[in-house]
């Protein structure tokens, strides 16, 4: 009865889950685009710091929208490569190989990409984060030189 419908693999199901979560994900990305590197109201002058990328990133409407980028893109992708897996890898020893690795690596990168946005948090003002200060040699700034941190961050 399924079989007849189309929801063996390969079948009517998948073709249209990858419709739907294709569109679904260019929705997200132009969301993702929109709230993160085109929205410019943070300062007077229009410029985005990195702090203020990292308190919309932190923000749970941000999280919920790069999650479900990140479940379907996923989804998406795993369905994509099963169907080639299946059409393309003849041997059976040799289709199981691929898909348990398929599988592992989207259940790696699921959980890399959960854990990184949903421990995402913005920096304290007036601090450097780690990357930054090994980059550009720029010290932590201490209490008693604010004033010298302030025109480091203003680049003047």
């Amino acid at each position: 009865m399924l079989r007849e419908k189309g929801f063996e693999p390969g079948g009517q199901f998948i073709w249209f889950f990858h419709r739907v979560s294709g569109f679904a994900l260019v929705i997200l990305l132009i969301l993702h685009f929109a709230w993160v590197h085109f929205s410019t109201d943070v300062t007077s002058d229009g410029l985005l710091t990195f702090n203020d990328v990292m308190n919309r990133l932190s923000s749970p409407f941000f999280k919920a929208i790069d999650l479900s980028f990140l479940v379907l893109a996923l989804a998406h992708g795993l369905m994509g490569v099963m169907l080639s897996i299946q059409d393309y890898i003849k041997r059976q020893g040799l289709r199981m190989i691929a898909v348990g690795t398929v599988w592992i690596l989207a259940i790696v990168f699921g959980v890399w990409g959960s854990v990184t946005i949903l421990t995402l948090k913005p920096h304290e003002p007036g601090t450097t984060p780690e990357p930054v200060r090994k980059v550009t040699g720029v010290p932590q700034p201490a209490e008693e030189n604010q004033a010298l941190w302030q025109i480091v961050e203003d680049g003047q």
